[in-house]
């Protein structure tokens, strides 16, 4: 017999049988992000999932064999202001290959050009905004006026190029070498060699822009971006990597665009002989507010997404479901103070091209 309310010696002592105990998170007057982050492995839901895919990250960026990493962004996050973290990215070497959406692109030429975006709020005169020429993405307003600056920029950009068939990475090199490295993340990508690809490059103001271009240019040789020709470049990459890992801040086409890699090589049947060939991605860390029961790919499961070898069997994958605007600056913050050092020394990878053949990949310290 025990007393009422008091647990017996053998509950108590007893190992649990199906797990480790769940740790409260403590904050103290130092608590860094690393710290917080590394307390969330012994808490639940979304907190241990941010764990998890900091934990993929960081594995991602210590692996001997040197991954190249694919970053898929998606939603509106240089609106939302998460440009810096995005860059942070850059600089420290987490990323190798970004695919982004034009909208997040556009953004940031425009904030480059001096067009900042405001705090506003979601309650607006709508109406009100548009006879004052501003535009609203929720609770953030930017000048319609820095479209039109952005849109100067990149016809002055094209009216420099040749006449001839691009990639959107040759076009974003070009553009990037307009803007400030400090300012912009597409002027710190074209100084550091991280290719952008933008597959959905008409749907957005920077496609405008395109449109623009190719219309005052009819019936003439101009500038063509060539979407085909981007697949074709970004596969070389994945090809020539030893191992490949994924980073999405949503989902949408960038997702896709950088899960289907291993699909394109399956579709080259001669690497199927090819011993040393890459399929599918090693390491995949998902951030979104999507769903997998709908059947969206930008909610789907990374295991879905092994039925279609678009992922090892034996990949590293992690999902987070929250909000990207929370859960990146945690997990970009964590990753820089666990790895600083690392980071620092770690190689970026400089791809060399002769047209639209990959040529060669070198390995360079800064």
């Amino acid at each position: 017999m025990t007393k009422r309310g008091l647990v017996p010696e053998r509950v108590r002592s007893r190992e649990p049988k199906y797990g480790s105990p769940i740790k409260p998170v403590k904050l103290e007057k130092r608590t860094r992000v690393l710290d917080l982050i590394e307390q969330f492995k012994s808490t639940s839901f979304q907190s241990r999932n941010i764990y998890n895919a900091y934990d993929v990250l960081r594995r991602m960026q210590i692996d001997r064999a040197r991954p190249t990493v694919f970053l898929g962004l998606a939603g509106a996050m240089v609106p939302a202001g998460m440009k810096g973290a995005l860059m942070d990215m850059i600089k420290y070497n987490m990323v190798d290959v970004i695919v982004s959406t034009g909208a997040n692109l556009t953004h940031d030429v425009i904030e480059a050009l001096g067009f900042p975006h405001l705090l506003g709020t979601p309650l607006s005169n709508d109406l009100e905004l548009r006879k004052s020429d501003y535009c609203r993405i929720y609770d953030t307003y930017l000048a319609d006026k820095g479209f039109s600056a952005e849109e100067d920029l990149v016809l002055s950009v094209l009216s420099q190029m040749e006449a001839r068939e691009y990639s959107s990475r040759e076009f974003f090199d070009a553009l990037g070498r307009r803007l400030s490295p400090r300012k912009s993340l597409v002027g710190l990508a074209a100084r550091k060699g991280v290719p952008i690809y933008c597959p959905a490059l008409c749907d957005s103001d920077i496609g405008i822009a395109l449109t623009l271009h190719y219309a005052r240019n009819l019936g003439t040789p101009t500038v063509s971006i060539s979407p085909i020709r981007d697949n074709f470049e970004i596969y070389q990459i994945y090809r020539r990597s030893k191992k490949t890992g994924a980073i999405f801040i949503g989902g949408g086409v960038p997702r896709n665009y950088i899960q289907q890699l291993g699909v394109i090589s399956e579709a080259f049947r001669l690497d199927r002989a090819d011993k040393n060939l890459q399929m599918g991605h090693d390491y995949g860390v998902l951030i979104t507010t999507d769903s997998p029961r709908w059947g969206g790919l930008s909610g789907c499961t990374f295991s879905e997404s092994i039925s279609w070898g678009k992922y090892s069997v034996d990949s590293y994958t992690a999902s987070v479901y929250a909000d990207a605007t929370i859960a990146l600056p945690l997990l970009v913050g964590s990753l820089v103070q666990k790895l600083a050092d690392k980071l620092a020394s770690k190689p970026r990878l400089e791809l060399i091209w002769n047209g639209p053949n990959l040529t060669k990949v070198v390995r360079r310290k800064d």
